[in-house]
């Protein structure tokens, strides 16, 4: 069982009172652990336990043995986590006075169970304990003590979590196949023809790296704000964060690092380009925080993120900013998001309660709204055939153009059918990534400008 540190939690859930919490600080950590606690009231089912440690109590409690815990959380948290589980023979924590930690925790274990204890521990402050006890169990990042206490003769079990920390979580977790939204950046560079230009193409792919490990760091950051959610979620809780696999103070740590170094790094390749990033950082995080429960702002979010993508492709590029691109941007990225939601409200339709703040009864307004914005795109893209494609001179066939907003109109008439039958189970950007139907009329769209060349 993992008790986090109820400190980030409050910075999560409510940063106003954590950062008033720290003036509790000046009377010590005991304190500062029951103001946060007054705080932020610890939901015990949203934590991570260890069932290979709940196995051992059961087993105990059942050969006539008595099973505490003893942690350096505050009492509240420990209160509630017997109230949730009910396996324990009696539970202490901080008392707001006592820290109970390390030499601490062992004073209070030692004056209470005098004729020896074995001690499950995961940190480096519990050697005091695991050295003074009969047996030491070690999970968690105690297993790295295993040798220290094997050399104090202390009998001793390594209990490894499956998976905990490894490469393989946090590329789960950084999701590099939802990198796939921002090849987005691309367009701007194909749509102005700089496609064989070899340094535009140096500078957008190196863009396109550094933008995505801004990304993973907000999708890290997401499932941080979601993580008491996720762990009460059917499917969210084999997520790495919320299964336990990597340690949310952790995840924490490397997504300010990455999030630091992709800015610097969009900073050293375009000022703007950086401001652009920013800009994204901060509209994903008042999206995790807020903005994703509040109807139609919250696609009108995720649209605008997506336009983003765009945007800083000209912006690195140097490029004027095109009103035809971007408002097509707009209005079709904000149909795809609304197709996601409005495939969400399709698929509650029955069940009690609002999904994101949305009731079943608002997908007429959904599929009006997202349809209408679709069709706004498309006569967007004609129009801008029409009206600039082919005046410009820059196609020597430019009616063949006109196959592209057909396939776009052909694309999208797929995805709202979908939408509407709950069978829209992915981003629909994702989405097209994995569709055969999406790659054939894509590589259409690809013929028809080819030919229009």
């Amino acid at each position: 069982m993992r008790i986090e540190p109820n400190f980030l939690n409050a910075v999560l859930q409510r940063p106003d009172g954590a950062i008033g919490s720290l003036a509790s600080l000046l009377r010590g950590r005991a304190a500062f652990k029951r103001a946060l606690a007054a705080q932020i009231p610890l939901n015990p089912a949203s934590l991570c336990y260890r069932q290979s440690i709940l196995s051992m109590i059961e087993d105990a409690k059942a050969s006539g043995g008595a099973v505490y815990l003893v942690t350096a959380a505050d009492q509240q948290i420990a209160d509630s986590v017997q109230a949730h589980l009910g396996c324990f023979d009696g539970v202490k924590g901080s008392d707001g006075i006592r820290n109970l930690k390390g030499r601490e925790k062992l004073a209070w274990i030692e004056e209470k169970f005098p004729s020896g204890f074995i001690y499950a521990g995961d940190s480096k402050a519990d050697l005091a304990v695991w050295r003074a006890a009969t047996g030491a169990i070690l999970v968690g990042k105690g297993t790295s003590y295993a040798d220290e206490i094997a050399e104090s003769g202390i009998p001793l079990m390594v209990v490894k979590d499956n998976d905990c920390s490894t490469i393989k979580s946090w590329l789960r977790e950084f999701r590099p196949h939802q990198w796939s939204k921002n090849l987005l950046i691309f367009i701007p560079m194909f749509a102005a023809h700089l496609s064989g230009n070899i340094s535009a193409i140096r500078q957008m792919v190196a863009a396109f790296f550094i933008f995505s490990m801004l990304a993973s760091a907000t999708y890290v950051i997401n499932d941080l704000f979601d993580l008491a959610a996720d762990r009460q979620h059917p499917t969210k809780r084999f997520r790495p964060l919320a299964s336990g696999a990597i340690p949310p103070l952790y995840a924490a740590m490397v997504a300010v690092t990455m999030v630091a170094g992709g800015l610097f790094a969009g900073a050293a390749l375009s000022p703007t380009f950086a401001i652009l990033m920013s800009s994204y950082t901060v509209m994903t995080l008042a999206y995790s925080a807020r903005l994703k429960t509040v109807p139609m702002l919250d696609v009108a979010m995720i649209g605008g993120l997506f336009t983003l993508r765009v945007l800083m492709g000209s912006v690195l590029l140097g490029l004027p900013l095109s009103p035809w691109l971007n408002s097509f941007s707009v209005f079709f990225f904000f149909s795809l998001a609304l197709a996601k939601r409005h495939g969400e409200i399709i698929s509650a339709k029955g069940k009690v309660g609002k999904r994101r703040g949305y009731n079943t009864d608002d997908w007429p307004l959904t599929l009006a709204l997202g349809t209408s914005s679709a069709m706004a795109a498309i006569v967007i893209l004609l129009l801008f055939i029409v009206e600039e494609a082919q005046k410009s001179g820059v196609y020597s066939s430019p009616s063949w153009l006109f196959g592209a907003p057909l396939c776009v109109f052909l694309w999208v008439l797929r995805i709202w059918l979908l939408s509407s039958r709950g069978e829209l189970h992915d981003d629909p950007v994702i989405f097209a990534v994995r569709d055969r139907v999406s790659y054939l009329l894509g590589s259409i769209v690809v013929a028809c400008v080819a030919l229009a060349s």
